[in-house]
């Protein structure tokens, strides 16, 4: 929520309600997706692919982006 908060009042742009709602509940089916598929690939519990699919995130965004001082 303080994402949706921070991107609207950068914007100066107020969503309805059902706007937030909608778009945090694309976003938070999408992560149970993505750990959900990494638990059964791998054979652990949601804690663990929790982890995977956030080194994941970190190890491919400092790819594209490089490491930063």
């Amino acid at each position: 929520m303080s994402y949706f908060e921070w991107v609207q009042g950068n914007q100066e742009y107020f969503w309805t309600e059902s706007d937030v709602n909608s778009k945090l509940e694309h976003i938070m089916n999408s992560a149970f997706d993505k750990v959900h598929a990494t638990k059964d690939k791998y054979k652990v519990d949601y804690r663990k692919a929790a982890y995977i699919v956030a080194v994941g995130s970190v190890a491919d965004a400092m790819k594209h982006r490089g490491i930063y001082p």
